[in-house]
């Protein structure tokens, strides 16, 4: 992950219904849209534009098992702060 990456990350996150429905994923393992909506209460075109977003900058991929698609987590909400704060760290000592 390098510092641009990072960046699109970090603001994906930083928006509070995109950073439910991530921490959602992770802590489920693997969830569809409808599922997604009855844990969060956020509504289903909501939901959809977060994973979209979150899809798009690689912190979710999607699967499509028969009529079903599943959303899962890329990485853990830890390791992507880990590897933010370690190169924010690289780049100040620069």
């Amino acid at each position: 992950m390098n510092l641009n990456a990072s960046i699109f990350i970090m603001r994906a996150l930083a928006n509070q219904h995109r950073f439910k429905v991530y921490q959602t994923i992770v802590h489920a393992g693997q969830l569809t849209v409808s599922q997604i909506v009855r844990r969060t209460g956020f509504k289903q075109p909501e939901v959809s534009h977060c994973l979209s977003h979150l899809t798009r900058v690689g912190l979710i991929t999607r699967d499509k098992v028969a009529q079903r698609i599943y959303s899962q987590a890329t990485w853990s909400i830890s390791y992507v702060l880990q590897k933010f704060s370690n190169i924010y760290r690289r780049r100040r000592r620069e």
